[in-house]
């Protein structure tokens, strides 16, 4: 071929034969001082239809592409029967060979990925994916670019894949889960590849290993990667969590795009000292480790075992692991995953344990207690040798429990090489054997805030610890919660005036307690008192970074103020420090929900179902999310495995909201009915009984009733807190169900001025200037409520949008904003949205 000219380019010198075609060093004629990347289909290939489309996509999305990142195309098309793409010539090698070397430093690894997010997101931006993010396909010059080359298996935002159905093209290391799993891939998909390279480039080794394509596979569906700091020394925390994320197995999780990726990149700070990869992490030649840097060690605390079987002893057991992965969290160098997180795989044994949470070290227990004695057993095993490295049998009384937690957390620290976590004010007093077991019992209590019966539990335990003379900040605002929580699950304000005593004396026992301001903050959040919450917030939050209450009260503060994109990068910043902590998932999900983003808020509340099995809340959640996406039957089944954990009144009043789209009236009702019984004072079950009574035949007067008690609640719960725009909105909706026209647009109003931004809101609205005959106003909203998130089938199944489906405006702009994938007007035509 050296010497041959094909379409004008002087082939000089061959650069890589692969299974696709070869690629050759030509110059161009007339332009001899430019020299150009030749890429031919191999003759044998070239009735191959897929080889060829490759070659296309790679020929057509690359001309489109002008970045200094990106290789550039000058030519494609087909010469002497040879399909060809004639590209820019690199000059340099490639990641993949430059890493034969060993990891890179991490500068480095970070001005390289850095650079190739910059591309990418000019490609995302241009609606084209690239699919095929590896080393080799990176090229280092000399000078110091990156470039990116081979768009051969990229394709356009929305186009079906390339491959075939039982096909996946790529190198497996790089691709995402999703696209394993044969969906199709989208910009997430490229952020799951090049987080591969930048993980990749900190260890030495991809994070998933394996001899065979099938183990690779495996491995990236069902196994966690260790951190990056696992396997290379002195690299921050912060590293870590950027590179996890990058590869979460969710795409939900990751970032979701490359500008958010390479936020999260420009943020890091450069490793104070030295990195040095472990030589037992990978086969290439790398650095030694250096035993004496400091690093990060991640510890699973299982459940403890309460060896007498009762139900106290059980709350006791929970309430001493937790004190026990409190104490432990405030070391620097530790990361604890708590035991109600592992709670799910306790029973698989420590295998799993380890290998889902990737930890270095799993902690189990269990406590006997035999009248006033107490016997505590504590071992600790390392995963990476799986040998013990800790067992520790103490025995005492109950007035020593407080002593008993203290030598352990002393004694675990011992064997993991480091100092003791410096002790924090429990709230116990130390000195009362019995008020010590019920401190933990009420906190173990606490951990199942689901549970409206383990609340009460908690309450019973505390009350009686707060009227003691000693009783601290740490008791009362346990007592806070206690009354915050019941209030949620009952709706009744006399709880909510209890919680604000109690958070009234925790700040007066301690007013620099952390425990203390977060709960005051949550409760300010409640009563829509911003400005207060965001500063109580903000200085717990300083106070103890290793609390999860700060981070969770300001995601809901800014989520109520309407800012939900602000919400949510502090939620994932949460996350990313607190990857154990389901309620920070459980807030995810929610706000994911809120945009209108279903498939994400699926994906963030089944991390809660892993880090909180039997959780009532999370299938319900789920179950919701498949509604939203028009999947009836998948949400059904959330829905009634919800209510097999728990009979709660939100799994009811979800289930009853399916059956009432299937036209099930009578079921739904008495779906609705058993809701309203369960929260007799939450105003949302109400509305939805009468939204549903609407509808069933000799039902009006019934109807009129339920939406009334919907608006009189409604007013009382806006009475406590004036700010709740989704409440205002529900209240219009009933108002206007009963025909209160004039007052729900005044309500309306006020929702959409505090909340411009909701989907929720304007969904109603829609209906609301339906009711009241301003068609053009539902339509101008009906497209904003589409531009917000919302889906069509809320629409297409409302009952009382039935002329308005039937007008050619409405078609029209169903036309205009059509989604790929989404079923036609026709096929839910008349299917009810309450």
């Amino acid at each position: 071929m050296i010497g041959r000219t094909i379409a004008g380019f002087r082939i000089v010198g061959l650069l890589g034969r692969g299974g696709m075609g070869e690629v050759w060093k030509a110059e161009q004629v007339g332009l001899r001082n430019r020299l150009v990347a030749l890429k031919l289909l191999r003759a044998d290939r070239a009735t191959a239809g897929q080889a060829i489309k490759r070659l296309q996509n790679e020929g057509g999305h690359g001309a489109n592409l002008k970045h200094s990142g990106i290789a550039q195309v000058y030519a494609a098309g087909e010469a002497e029967g040879l399909p060809y793409v004639a590209m820019e010539y690199v000059e340099g090698e490639s990641l993949a060979k430059r890493l034969e070397h060993g990891a890179l430093d991490p500068a480095e690894a970070r001005r390289i990925t850095l650079a190739l997010a910059d591309a990418l997101a000019h490609a995302h931006g241009r609606d084209v994916l690239h699919r095929d993010v590896t080393p080799n396909n990176i090229m280092l010059e000399p000078g110091g670019r990156v470039v990116l080359l081979d768009f051969g298996l990229a394709l356009a935002l929305g186009q079906s894949r390339v491959t075939s159905d039982d096909v996946v093209l790529g190198t497996v290391h790089y691709i995402a889960p999703e696209v394993l799993r044969r969906f199709d891939a989208d910009a997430r998909s490229d952020v799951y590849a090049l987080g591969v390279v930048f993980y990749e480039s900190l260890a030495g080794a991809p994070p998933f290993a394996g001899d065979r394509r099938e183990q690779v596979e495996h491995a990236v569906l069902h196994e966690s990667p260790d951190p990056p700091g696992r396997r290379r020394t002195g690299l921050p925390a912060a590293w870590d969590h950027v590179a996890l994320r990058a590869i979460a197995r969710e795409p939900g999780l990751r970032f979701q795009s490359m500008r958010e990726f390479a936020a999260a990149l420009q943020a890091l700070e450069e490793p104070t000292e030295p990195a040095a990869v472990d030589s037992n992490a990978t086969t290439r030649e790398v650095v030694p480790r250096d035993p004496g840097a400091p690093r990060v060690l991640r510890v699973a605390v299982m459940p403890f075992t309460d060896l007498g079987g009762t139900p106290e002893g059980a709350a006791l057991a929970d309430g001493f692991a937790d004190a026990i992965a409190v104490a432990l969290e405030r070391h620097p160098q530790l990361s604890i995953v708590p035991a109600i997180s592992t709670r799910e795989l306790a029973g698989q044994g420590l295998r799993s344990v380890a290998r889902e949470f990737g930890v270095d070290h799993v902690l189990s227990g269990a406590l006997h207690r035999q009248g006033d004695g107490l016997r505590v057993t504590c071992t600790m095993v390392d995963t990476r040798t799986a040998s013990q490295v800790f067992a520790e049998s103490l025995d005492g009384t109950l007035r020593e429990l407080r002593d008993i937690e203290l030598s352990l957390v002393r004694a675990i620290a011992g064997a993991l090489g480091i100092a003791s976590p410096a002790p924090i004010a429990s709230g116990r007093t130390g000195s009362n054997p019995v008020a010590d077991e019920h401190f933990l019992q009420a906190r173990g209590y606490l951990q199942r805030s689901d549970d409206e019966a383990s609340v009460d539990g908690a309450i019973r335990l505390l009350e009686p610890l707060s009227e003691r003379a000693e009783a601290g900040a740490g008791v009362w605002s346990k007592l806070a919660t206690a009354y915050r929580r019941k209030y949620k699950h009952t709706l009744e304000r006399a709880w909510l005036e209890r919680a604000q005593r109690a958070v009234s004396c925790a700040r007066a026992a301690d007013p620099a307690s952390a425990e203390a301001l977060a709960e005051s903050g949550q409760l300010h959040v409640l009563l829509g008192r911003h400005e207060e919450a965001e500063q109580e917030l903000r200085a717990a939050g300083t106070a103890r970074p290793d609390l999860v209450e700060p981070r969770s009260g300001l995601v809901a503060l800014l989520k109520s103020q309407g800012r939900i994109d602000e919400a949510e990068a502090e939620c994932r910043s949460a996350i990313a420090m607190r990857p154990d902590a389901w309620a920070l998932y459980n807030q995810l999900g929610a706000l994911l929900f809120e945009q209108g983003r279903y498939e994400g808020a699926i994906e963030a509340f089944e991390q809660v179902v892993r880090l909180m099995p039997g959780d009532s809340r999370a299938p319900s959640n789920i179950g919701s999310a498949y509604f939203m996406l028009g999947r009836l039957e998948d949400a059904e089944v959330a829905y009634r495995l919800a209510l097999e954990h728990q009979r709660t009144a939100l799994a009811l009043t979800g289930l009853g909201t399916v059956l009432f789209y299937r036209s099930d009236l009578p079921a739904a009702v008495e779906a609705f009915e058993r809701a309203a019984g369960l929260r007799e004072n939450d105003p949302v079950m109400w509305g939805n009984l009468g939204a549903a009574l609407r509808w069933l035949p000799d039902s009006s007067e019934r109807a009129r009733d339920s939406l009334g008690r919907a608006i009189t609640l409604a007013r009382e719960s806006l009475a406590l807190n004036p700010r709740d725009a989704g409440l205002m909105a529900d209240l219009a909706s009933w108002l206007a169900a009963r025909g209160e026209l004039a007052e729900a647009l005044e309500w309306m109003l006020r929702a959409l001025k505090l909340d411009p931004e909701s989907a929720h809101n304007h969904a109603h609205a829609v209906t609301l200037h339906e009711l009241r005959g301003e068609r053009a106003d539902s339509l101008r909203i009906l497209e904003r409520a589409i531009l917000l998130g919302c889906r069509w089938e809320e629409f297409e199944r409302d009952r009382d949008l039935v002329q308005l489906r039937s007008t050619p405006e409405y078609r029209a702009l169903r036309k205009r904003h059509a989604r790929p994938g989404e079923r036609s007007a026709s096929s839910v035509e008349g299917d009810p949205r309450s």
